[in-house]
């Protein structure tokens, strides 16, 4: 079966493995942000992708950094990775779902050996866009090459995953064979803003596959008596939790801890941007709060109804999850005010701290 990539350039048809540079299969692309790296807006005379390659080149996957921490400028690149060093001559990604405003890109390109050509879908970069390229001079070589770089400043908490191509639904590379034969990535990773990214590596390396920890080990959901953490198998069974590798993310409440029809709702999100927001909803049974330092209006002096309400954090690690009010002599400021109620009370704080409270 034929596939198109870049078909003014090159004709991809499926591979078959063999042990040669040529044979691609098992590779995966891999979003690492080198932070020594410091991006400015006169790039160097080289270009941003042979200053890489000069200065901050990593050569395994436990190198690679998939979270962003600064709302200064930052440069973050696309690698290509293998289990051995490979050759090719094209490639193609794109950009999975994301809110576009949590990252503003001002620059962004393809890393050539020396030149190429670029085919990307309309709007590119951008959530569900993509991109393919291919050389028109020497080809890729070697191992965790850059083969693309993004630019630009983070504003919000997220992942920027990387995904197929929509023009043709693939991500993958096609090696220098004539017709070219082309290979779906094994895994793609993706980058994190203000929060943990996606880690992959081949599968011959450590941690192989994707989804995975640095060092190898496989994070997933543990849960812990009424809380759901992502870890690793040895650090969950060190502290007496269940492992479930079959869940990545606690947001479907995989922990089952809470009952039956209740409704969860995660802030900040589209729908819930403060707590407050969440907590004036009566379709809220469960507030669960994202890891992050909370401030501001709607953040502080929370107003909570009497009704059956839980406000807790996602992780239930209060030392993620803070608020801070912000308080002091000439401006007052508390974390809740819990109105009156009347017999039992069912609301319910868990897993949150909160400092620089003051009321007098």
């Amino acid at each position: 079966m034929k596939r198109g990539f870049l078909i003014v350039a090159l004709v991809f048809v499926v591979g078959s493995a063999c042990a040669d540079p040529s044979d691609l299969e098992g590779g995966v692309f891999i979003a690492h942000y080198p932070a020594a790296l410091q991006f400015s807006s006169d790039p160097p005379p080289e270009g941003w992708c042979q200053h890489y390659l000069d200065n901050f080149a990593i050569r395994n996957c436990e190198a690679q950094v998939n979270r962003i921490d600064t709302e200064e400028g930052v440069i973050w690149f696309v690698l290509a990775a293998w289990s051995g060093d490979k050759e090719w001559c094209g490639t193609e990604f794109g950009l999975g779902n994301y809110e576009e405003n949590i990252f503003l890109i001002c620059d962004h390109g393809a890393c050539y050996p020396e030149e190429g050509l670029e085919i990307p879908t309309d709007n590119w970069p951008g959530p569900n866009k993509g991109t393919a390229f291919v050389v028109t001079g020497p080809p890729w070589t070697g191992n965790f090459v850059a083969v693309y770089y993004f630019a630009g400043y983070a504003y919000g908490e997220g992942i920027i995953p990387l995904d197929v191509d929509p023009t043709w639904e693939m991500a993958g590379t096609g090696n220098c064979a004539s017709p070219s034969e082309v290979w779906s990535a094994a895994a793609l990773g993706g980058m994190g803003l203000f929060t943990d990214g996606i880690y992959v590596c081949p599968e011959e390396g450590p941690g192989g596959g994707g989804g995975f920890a640095p060092g190898g080990q496989e994070e997933a959901v543990c849960c812990i008596e009424e809380s759901c953490r992502i870890t690793t198998a040895e650090e969950c069974e060190w502290e007496g939790g269940e492992f479930h590798p079959e869940f990545v993310s606690c947001d479907s409440n995989p922990c089952g801890f809470s009952p039956l029809g209740q409704n969860i709702c995660t802030v900040p999100s589209p729908e819930y941007l403060t707590i407050q927001d969440a907590v004036d909803d009566p379709a809220c049974d469960i507030v669960e709060l994202r890891d992050r330092v909370f401030t501001g209006f709607g953040n502080r002096d929370i107003a909570v109804p009497d009704r059956a309400l839980t406000i807790r954090s996602q992780s239930d690690n209060p030392e993620a999850c803070v608020i801070n009010c912000g308080g002091h002599p000439e401006a007052e400021h508390q974390g809740f005010l819990f109105s009156s109620h009347e017999g039992a009370d069912q609301r319910r704080l868990q897993g949150v701290t909160i400092t620089h409270a003051y009321f007098c």
